[in-house]
């Protein structure tokens, strides 16, 4: 859709804005919500500072949301992914560290609902950095949030010795808005008054609490003092293939105890021991893939920009000034970035086979993006065999892949995952199938400064063709002029000026072509817009595995048993 040009509103139009924004939600008027966000679409507003437009993105985001509760049609709807992403522009606008506290409590309140329509995704895992955000700013709804959200987490795990952990963070966070009653609209405080879940809640956890075991004094033996750090990283970075990392650090986290759930199949005497186990082999292979990643991950970080290495130390390298580093620590960072996205299609794959979505014909065309997309029709929609499905972790893998990768007809919501970056989809296809070029951040700056000094040139040279066109136009009434007189001397001397105009913008055209040519061959991301970037996909995949041993585990709850089940122990090497 074509934006239109730039409209101011400016702070006293924001404040109707905002005010008719939240008249409409409590008046549940979804008809004018709708039109309302439609004129938002549409219009490219402009503000008197971040601040403003922040306010501005997140009561659009609240329209969203109401639109998806008042519709809940589908589980895909879009209304959800719109809010998604005007809560995650509004987070942009405001910045990492707000001024006031006028702008911090904004801050936790975007925070807040992000987390709470990423949960609404089935993104429970991924909606746990923005509550814990919100509730350092002291933000009693996000407590409250957080505890219906440890809630669903507890009871979606198999592992109840986890599950015990996160009903206590369940626990401790609904203490706190207790305590901030005063903080709370009359509405919101439903949600700890007597009577309700939350409520009922508590009392049984305190009744229940003393048959609780927690190990919170457990430690790892047998760690020298480098995989001390590495292992010390990994839970900073709360990338362990463990629920419990998400809520708790320290050792008892410090392990990749993900597994598949346990899983009924039928006794098959045609299957080998390897191919009755192909599953969990799989899955254990998808978790080395991703330990390997995240370990380049932390190796590369750890390696200063300027070092060489011998392995690329064969070949005199070429200085071309973008300032390109090409180094062990870049060459790291590259095949960390494949190996983590190479991994969503494995997922993919494993989903297909697992769920029996189709021939095993159609293996060498599974992917992320066809498994969880039908893209034969002209729009896409999701996959028929999910269209209707009530997982709610099958749900989250789909806007995970919303947000990695470009998909038509869809809200593009990628970039705006960390809208300065270069999406996820760009980088991949750079690196895969073009030119990617890391460079240093002083680099960036400057080969952003010589394009910009080069659009000059550009914008001359297009004007100069624009003033050749002219001049070949004044010459059309020449050549009429000639054949009608029958002037053959004046006819030739026109056509003669024409062809040489002409060729002068050829030539002129060819150069903006190998201008358009030659800029656009290279992707350039500096060193931390990619640094931050791979961080952002290692963290989206950690969950993404997480999310598939959970989806399992939702499928397998809903079947009923027919027949007598005999356990079998997985082998363990």
């Amino acid at each position: 859709m074509e934006r239109a040009e730039q409209v101011l509103m400016d702070s006293d139009s924001l404040a109707l804005f905002t005010a008719r924004a939240d008249e409409l939600i409590d008046s549940k008027d979804h008809q004018a919500i709708k039109t309302i966000c439609d004129v938002a679409e549409e219009t490219d507003f402009v503000f008197q500072s971040p601040y403003d437009e922040s306010r501005y993105y997140y009561s659009v985001g609240n329209l969203y949301e109401e639109l998806y509760k008042y519709s809940r049609t589908d589980w895909f709807s879009d209304d959800l992914s719109m809010a998604v992403l005007y809560f995650r522009k509004a987070l942009h606008a405001i910045g990492e560290s707000p001024w006031d506290r006028e702008e911090s409590h904004l801050k936790s309140c975007i925070e807040t609902n992000l987390a709470n329509n990423l949960s609404s995704q089935g993104r429970a895992l991924c909606a746990i950095p923005f509550y814990d955000s919100a509730i350092k700013q002291g933000n009693p709804i996000a407590f409250v949030s957080k505890a219906n959200n440890e809630i669903f987490i507890a009871g979606s795990l198999y592992d109840q010795d986890h599950a015990i952990y996160h009903l206590r963070c369940a626990y401790n966070n609904f203490l706190e808005p207790e305590k901030r009653k005063h903080l709370m609209h009359p509405s919101q405080r439903k949600s700890v008054a007597e009577g309700g879940r939350l409520k009922d809640f508590s009392k049984w956890y305190q009744e229940k609490s003393g048959d609780f075991y927690f190990n919170d004094e457990f430690k790892l033996g047998g760690i020298d003092r480098k995989e001390r750090e590495y292992l010390d990283w990994v839970d900073a970075e709360k990338l362990f293939l463990n629920d419990l990392n998400d809520i708790l650090s320290g050792d008892l986290v410090k392990q990749d105890v993900l597994s598949l759930p346990s899983f009924v199949s039928y006794i098959n005497q045609t299957l080998s021991l390897s191919e009755g186990l192909a599953y969990h082999g799989n899955f254990d292979e998808l978790k080395n893939d991703f330990c390997y990643a995240r370990y380049l991950l932390f190796v590369g970080l750890s390696i200063p920009e300027d070092v060489d290495h011998f392995y690329n130390s064969t070949y005199r390298h070429i200085e071309d000034f973008s300032y390109t580093i090409n180094n062990l620590k870049t060459s790291h960072y590259k095949n960390s970035f494949r190996i983590f996205y190479s991994l969503l299609d494995k997922i993919a794959y494993f989903i297909y086979r697992f769920f029996d979505l189709g021939p095993i014909d159609n293996d060498g065309r599974v992917s992320f993006i066809n498994i969880f997309v039908n893209t034969s029709g002209k729009t896409s929609k999701p996959n028929k065999a999910l269209e209707n499905s009530k997982n709610p972790f099958i749900h989250a893998l789909f806007f995970i892949l919303k947000d990695i990768r470009e998909l038509k007809s869809y809200t593009n919501i990628s970039k705006w995952v960390d809208p300065d970056v270069a999406s996820y989809d760009e980088i991949r296809n750079a690196m895969e199938h073009r030119s990617l070029k890391i460079v240093d951040d002083f680099g960036k700056e400057s080969v952003s400064r010589d394009y910009r000094l080069h659009e000059n040139e550009v914008e001359k040279v297009k004007e100069e063709i624009r003033l050749l066109r002219c001049d070949i136009e004044g010459i059309f009434p020449k050549i009429r002029e000639a054949k009608q007189s029958g002037e053959v001397n004046k006819r030739k001397e026109a056509e003669t000026e024409k062809s040489s105009l002409e060729s002068q913008v050829d030539v002129l055209q060819k150069k903006l072509h190998e201008k358009e040519k030659l800029s656009s061959h290279s992707v350039l991301v500096s060193i931390t817009e990619f640094e931050r970037r791979l961080k952002g996909l290692a963290k989206l995949c950690r969950n993404s595995l997480m999310y598939l041993s959970l989806a399992i585990e939702f499928e397998e709850s809903q079947k009923e048993s027919d027949g007598l089940v005999i356990p079998r122990e997985v082998p363990l090497k």
